[in-house]
């Protein structure tokens, strides 16, 4: 399983194709997933967590931390739970997107794949666990590794779906990307319906 890893690191077009023709075990992407969506959780949850503290200066100390406790417990594995959720949807999506392009492959290879992406969760780690010395560049890096790791999962997963699916390159990216789209103009839109049509909104 890592040196399918290591290898996405530094071949990551020779080595989609060989985690797409060797087809390891479903288990090694689940496991690969849990994995570092869970690093990811908890480095970003303790950042969370650090400016919470920072923040709040109204209540006492001993109140703070009560309610972080009780926090901490439910947002972890919650966290992690979305994280696989994203996994799933996303993979399904890029399934239907890619087979309406007219694409052949399988839903379980791009859900491996997409799996085995889950690595790149990493990058935004590094400034994360940078919190306690530099606050607001530890918040910067973070957000700008985490556009990058976005970055470098879609560039992975994109030349899998191009061989996956057998479609071309624009419409390989479109079908990882489309989803994704789909639910940011839905995020934005139903709210504002959703205020628009209450008897306030009328």
């Amino acid at each position: 399983m890592f040196s399918l890893i290591g290898g996405l690191i530094t071949y990551p077009e020779q080595y989609v194709k060989i985690i797409i023709h060797e087809d390891p075990p479903f288990i090694e992407a689940l496991f690969t997933t849990l994995f570092f969506q869970a690093m990811y959780t908890i480095g970003l949850i303790a950042m969370i967590h650090s400016i919470i503290n920072s923040i709040i200066t109204g209540l006492t100390p001993s109140l703070i931390t009560s309610i972080l406790d009780l926090f901490l417990p439910v947002a972890i594995p919650l966290a992690i739970i979305a994280g696989v959720i994203i996994w799933v949807v996303w993979s399904a999506a890029t399934h239907l997107t890619a087979k309406l392009f007219g694409g052949t492959g399988e839903y379980i290879q791009i859900l491996k794949l997409m799996g085995f992406t889950w690595f790149t969760l990493t990058i935004p780690i590094i400034p994360i666990l940078t919190y306690p010395l530099a606050p607001m560049a530890s918040i910067i890096g973070a957000i700008i590794f985490t556009l990058i790791s976005f970055g470098w999962m879609v560039y992975i997963n994109y030349h899998g779906v191009k061989e996956i699916y057998g479609v071309g390159g624009s419409e390989g990216l479109l079908a990882l990307l489309l989803p994704i789209l789909l639910i940011i103009i839905l995020t934005a839109t139903i709210p504002s319906l959703l205020i628009l049509f209450t008897p306030m909104g009328w």
